[in-house]
């Protein structure tokens, strides 16, 4: 509190507190700034404990408007429509007017297409310019007459003010959705990725400024509270990662968790006779077998029949225009009356932007998955950039064989084959479990894994919400959340089946009618796929992303909700369930002490005493190895256990789904349930904003 009273913080937001005169500029009007957040809980030894964490966030800079406008101009010289970026960035910024002595401030509704000095209106009887009546009224003579105008968002009223006359009120984060599109996204990251001793190192100078430890503070001796800065030593534990079964040899991780695949078949290769590719025809060019797109497909077919995988000869479409709504429309129902399995894109991977395109240009992949949506026919989307980078070419970009081999980047080939076995519920390894925890074994089938998440839309703007009719401006968002549910109720269980559906907007408990259905529609896919072992003696509910505060609604609400769902399936099956709670959105950090140095702790590390919870089962893993910066532990929370499992077998069972993933040959940070649920919720959401963007051509 003092702190923030000597103006060296500022609060903004829950929980965060911001250096105020930290801050270092990334262009376009914006700045980051160093950021803490904290969090108090009560400990399973019924002690509170305080967890901080550092990081860097993106402002707006607290600076003359025309100043920010133009580094957005600089930024995107080339960029046609400048405005139209403008409005985007800037829309709902507040300003403040500097040239009154009353204190005023509005927020930005847009800008005008126009110069300042083209905008004119009538003042005592007159036609006259902006520029015009400044000098007029005020007696100042605008100097930036070349620039667009500001158009506040004031109800009622057609005013347009001049940049040069208005600052950017200090203290506005700006929006992760307009990040992205500032391209700061990599910067950001940049910035907060940083060697776990350098994140510890702030983490203590940030306490030390704060005046919390080392130092007399009034705040926390009025109430009788001490901060212990040696108190956060804890134990750790260091599980034993599993072996890893593919074709019939079985690998050893490595300490970073990795294993090599090369040479080593499926565990499950699959055979498609009916695949079709589709491209741009510079890529199909006739002859048909020296084209470009038919040399990949021989080359890839040819190294997959190494694999297990059996790819037949492959029927070629070709797009003379890649935005064109007709061609792919044409094509897709070619294909799905010609009951094509699979369908491989060949084609860029970047968005590209012409004049009369919808708002984000054209994004091949995203055109891709909604069409995969539309006529339920299974994609998969190789760039030209990634065949560029793996294949032996020569100057007239043919593919040739250098030294016997056609690809030189076998990882890539691997990794293209190992998304396309799996898409087609083909099953690249699997791990194996350490003994103790055999009874959870999934390739038994007495465990079913259900995981699901939500993706939310961002928020509506306070300028849309009063555009709204009045029964619809307590709306969070126009744009619905998607849900992606998942299940491994395939042939083997190994294998995961998942879907993604829509519900009401940025609401986080999950429509109960909705769940029941893809409850059911899981225990009918279990029934139709492995009608001998249709009823697992264990369910393990996994759910994502929920905070503290909702844990009661996912256990009073949406397990009750999945339970009712299997009694209204098969009211004689009485399964046990454990429900469990996965999230890397917390602010509590772990590291290893090297001497005097914080390192990262090595892969299968978990923390399950002192600073877990004391009202359920809670620990912490580590599973992946990270490339780079501060790991992040996962916090797992166990609300509901039916089993009666221990923290060593939950945490062994968890640990064992992180190396399910099928496509990366090595541990990832979250289990593989939860991951393939988090990607369909946001596969949901892309073709969700495609289909809006496509509706009017579609229907």
């Amino acid at each position: 509190m003092d702190a923030i009273q000597r103006k060296e913080y500022v609060t903004v937001g829950s929980n965060c507190l911001f250096e105020a005169n930290d801050k270092q500029s990334v262009g376009q009007g914006m700045v980051l700034k160093s950021s803490l957040s904290q969090g108090v809980r009560i400990t399973s030894n019924l002690k509170p404990a305080l967890s901080i964490d550092v990081k860097k966030s993106v402002f707006y800079d607290a600076q003359p408007l025309l100043k920010s406008v133009q580094e957005v101009f600089k930024e995107y010289a080339h960029e046609e429509n400048l405005i139209g970026v403008l409005n985007y960035l800037y829309e709902g910024v507040r300003v403040s007017v500097d040239y009154t002595k009353a204190a005023r401030h509005f927020v930005i509704k847009n800008f005008t297409e126009n110069a300042i000095k083209y905008k004119t209106f009538t003042y005592n009887d007159m036609e006259i310019t902006i520029p015009e009546y400044y000098y007029a009224r005020y007696k100042i003579t605008l100097k930036h007459t070349n620039m667009p105008g500001v158009i506040p968002d004031i109800s009622g009223k057609n005013l347009v003010y001049p940049l040069e006359l208005l600052k950017v009120v200090e203290n506005q984060r700006v929006s992760m959705e307009k990040i992205k599109s500032a391209n700061l996204s990599s910067e950001l990251h940049k910035a907060n990725v940083v060697h776990p001793n350098i994140r510890f190192q702030r983490i203590d100078e940030t306490m030390k400024k704060l005046g919390l430890i080392y130092a007399q503070n009034s705040y926390l001796d009025n109430f009788g509270v001490s901060i212990d800065p040696n108190s956060n030593k804890v134990e750790m534990t260091v599980l034993q990662k599993p072996t890893i079964s593919m074709g019939n040899k079985e690998v050893t991780p490595d300490n970073k968790t990795h294993w090599r695949t090369k040479n080593l078949k499926y565990s499950k290769g699959v055979s498609i006779q009916k695949l079709a590719i589709l491209c741009h025809t510079s890529l199909a060019e006739p002859p048909l077998k020296n084209s470009f797109s038919f040399q990949f497909a021989k080359e890839l077919a040819m190294y997959a029949e190494g694999k297990g995988i059996s790819l037949k000869q492959p029927i070629l479409r070709p797009l003379n225009d890649e935005r064109s709504l007709k061609e792919w429309v044409e094509n897709f129902k070619y294909l799905a009356q010609t009951d094509t399995e699979f369908v491989l894109y060949i084609g860029s991977k970047k968005n590209t932007k012409k004049e009369g395109d919808a708002a984000g240009g054209f994004n091949p992949h995203a055109r891709l998955k909604l069409f995969e949506s539309l006529y339920k026919i299974l994609t998969q989307h190789i760039a030209t950039e990634t065949i560029d980078d793996c294949t032996n070419k020569d100057t007239k970009g043919q593919i040739i064989q250098v030294r016997g081999q056609s690809f030189k980047d076998i990882s890539t080939v691997e990794n293209i084959l190992n998304k396309l076995n799996v898409k087609n519920s083909g099953i690249n390894y699997k791990p194996i479990i350490e003994p103790s925890a055999k009874e959870f074994a999934l390739e038994d089938g007495n465990v079913l894994v259900i995981s699901y998440d939500v993706a939310h839309p961002p928020p509506v703007s306070d300028r849309m919400r009063r555009y709204l009719p009045e029964e619809f401006r307590n709306l969070m968002s126009v744009e619905p959340s998607v849900v992606g549910f998942v299940g491994n109720v395939d042939e083997d269980p190994h294998a995961f089946n998942g879907d993604f559906f829509y519900q009401e907007s940025r609401r986080e408990s999950v429509n109960h009618n909705y769940l029941k259905e893809e409850t059911t529609w899981l225990l009918g896919l279990l029934q139709k796929n492995r009608p001998d072992k249709c009823k697992p003696a264990y369910i393990f509910v996994i759910r994502d992303g929920i905070s503290e505060g909702q844990y009661l609604m996912a256990l009073e609400e949406e397990l009750k909700t999945i339970k009712q769902a299997f009694y209204e399936f098969d009211p004689s099956y009485k399964p046990k369930f454990v429900m469990i709670i996965s999230t890397k959105d917390h602010n509590k950090r772990f590291g290893k002490l090297e001497g005097q140095k914080v390192v990262n702790a090595e892969p299968g590390t978990v923390v399950d005493t002192k600073y877990n919870r004391a009202d359920c089962l809670e620990f912490f893993m580590l599973a992946h190895h990270p490339l780079q910066g501060t790991a992040k532990f996962v916090e797992y929370a166990i609300l509901f256990d039916e089993i009666g499992i221990t923290t060593r077998l939950a945490e062994l069972f968890l640990l064992y789904l992180c190396y399910q993933h099928q496509i990366t040959p090595s541990a990832i940070a979250i289990p593989a349930s939860v991951k393939q649920a988090d990607e369909l919720a946001k596969r949901g959401m892309n073709v969700y904003n495609e289909f809006k963007k496509d509706y009017d051509e579609l229907k």
